[in-house]
């Protein structure tokens, strides 16, 4: 489906893993006070690392900041409708422009297009903060760590693909300090691994005695070392340690820290090590396009020699595209299938296969009246009326789909009314071919008029969907294009059920005379 205007914009963006939570809020701090100086934004709030909640696995380094904006037109003090935006921002592609160059600073990552709900649904569905993007697995982290920059590095000579949007999630390192405890001494000391575990917990991350009331809150009443003491790696050395005899011995003799960098994240699909490669595509592109082109791009470079992918490796796109495939897959038949149900309703209504297929043809013309208009809506080709239903490029989407269907079920009620008048006119048989033109022109004259009415009426129904510029016009639009492209040559179909019907006819009497 169309992407659906929710008035806010989401940028995430990412900094170097092994920033300080200092270095991050200042980084965050900056990038909102930039994201404010744009004129149409109205609000903006910031957010990094994660909430308090096992379900929110996002790291110091990843931004989360909602970009709320003025709606495109409002009123003045008259009344009066004005424009909100500034002249050259024309759409919400040119606004998020703004707003990503307002967001792009140095040490963060640029930010794809998502919108607050739609990220939501993205990651829901694939994980991946863009709406498209490729999958790498191998059968280790280094492995896949290895070849991820040869494969972001290919991905971005895709001329289908937006400039610059091409970001391989990095996973370096945070730096972390491990404990590593000396067996020998602890089997020396007549220690545990348990207690020196739990003495080393307690200290630097406490533990919980109990709950503390004020009131209806509660808190929890944690005990750790002070501050000084678990800051400083010489003073964690120096905790004591009880012994079974009763005595005490400092950590640092049966336990020694060292200075490592771990993983900053592990993502695993399949079992498999993953790791992410973020896309946006170009404008004017579609997700299945944009996708198609780059898929095709990595199998000719990997066939050429141009990209080697350690063994192991293994690569799939994944994205809103996938919905678009299996709308798509689906309407493959659900069309056909429309057809079929209509052509058998009319059957059931007139028992005649000729009259039947007569009726059908009409919504087939307006199909072919849908697709020119689609084509002229989205190369700029309807003059001064362009302007006013919004004309630019139409992606082909289930609400096209949609509104093509609807379009058979209204054409079809036109042929319909037609060819009931046809029938009762015909239920005597003509006798001479001048009787059946004549009977023929009758019933088209006399039900000329209801049918233009329907026409009009659609016609003038669509106009305020294809002329709304509000929240929510983006999403009704590409399904009253087809059923509007359709009507305008609707009228042209009141023509070929009455020629149809003569033509039947004429033939019957030649066969007669014959």
């Amino acid at each position: 489906m169309p992407r659906f205007d929710e008035g806010a914009f989401l940028v995430m963006p990412t900094t170097a893993a092994h920033a300080s939570l200092g270095t991050a809020r200042e980084l965050l701090q900056r990038m909102d006070a930039s994201l404010a100086a744009v004129p149409e934004v109205t609000r903006v709030v910031g957010k990094l690392g994660r909430v308090d909640s096992v379900l929110d696995p996002a790291p110091v380094s990843m931004f989360e900041t909602m970009v709320f904006v003025k709606p495109e037109w409002g009123q003045d003090p008259d009344g009066s409708p004005v424009r909100l935006w500034r002249p050259n921002v024309r759409s919400r592609e040119d606004l998020w422009g703004e707003i990503a160059a307002a967001a792009r600073l140095p040490g963060l990552t640029p930010a794809p297009f998502l919108q607050p709900i739609e990220t939501r649904r993205v990651m829901l569905q694939t994980g991946m903060r863009s709406r498209i993007g490729l999958k790498l697995r191998g059968p280790s982290i280094d492995v896949v760590d290895a070849a991820l920059p040869t494969v972001e590095a290919a991905l971005r000579g895709v001329s289908a693909l937006a400039p610059g949007s091409v970001v391989a999630e990095r996973s370096a390192g945070t730096p972390q300090l491990e404990l590593v405890p000396d067996r020998a001494a602890l089997s020396r000391e007549g220690l545990t691994m348990e207690a020196v575990q739990e003495t080393f917990a307690m200290a630097v991350g406490g533990v919980t005695l109990g709950v503390v009331r004020e009131g209806r809150a509660r808190r929890a009443l944690r005990v750790r070392a002070e501050r000084d003491a678990r800051m400083d790696p010489e003073a964690i050395l120096a905790l004591p340690i009880l012994t079974p005899g009763g005595g005490q011995v400092p950590l640092g003799s049966v336990a020694e820290l060292r200075f490592a960098r771990g993983p900053q994240h592990i993502r695993s699909e399949d079992t498999f090590p993953t790791r992410y490669v973020m896309m946006e595509p170009a404008p004017g592109v579609t997700d299945v396009d944009a996708v198609a082109a780059a898929r095709a791009h990595l199998r000719d470079a990997l066939a050429r020699g141009d990209l080697v992918l350690p063994e192991g490796v293994s690569w799939r796109f994944a994205g809103t595209f996938e919905n678009a495939l299996r709308a798509q897959a689906r309407l493959a038949w659900v069309m056909p299938a429309a057809l079929l149900v209509v052509l058998l309703l009319l059957y059931l209504q007139f028992r005649s296969v000729g009259t039947s297929l007569g009726i059908l043809a009409g919504a087939v013309v307006s199909i072919g009246g849908a697709l020119a208009f689609l084509w002229l809506y989205g190369r700029g080709g309807l003059g001064p009326l362009g302007a006013l239903v919004h004309a630019a490029p139409v992606q082909r989407t289930a609400a096209v789909g949609v509104g093509v269907v609807a379009l058979i079920g209204i054409v079809v009620d036109d042929g319909v009314v037609l060819a009931t008048y046809l029938r009762q006119r015909f239920r005597e048989a003509p006798t001479s071919v001048e009787e059946v033109r004549a009977w023929v022109l009758e019933a088209g004259t006399r039900r000329l008029r209801p049918c233009l009415l329907t026409t009009a009426t659609t016609l003038l129904a669509l106009m305020p969907v294809l002329t709304a510029s509000g929240r929510g016009a983006d999403l009704m639009r590409p399904m009253a294009l087809p059923v509007f492209g359709g009507m305008l040559v609707e009228p042209i179909t009141l023509f070929i059920v009455p020629a149809l019907w003569a033509a039947r006819w004429e033939r019957r009497l030649s066969r007669r005379a014959s």
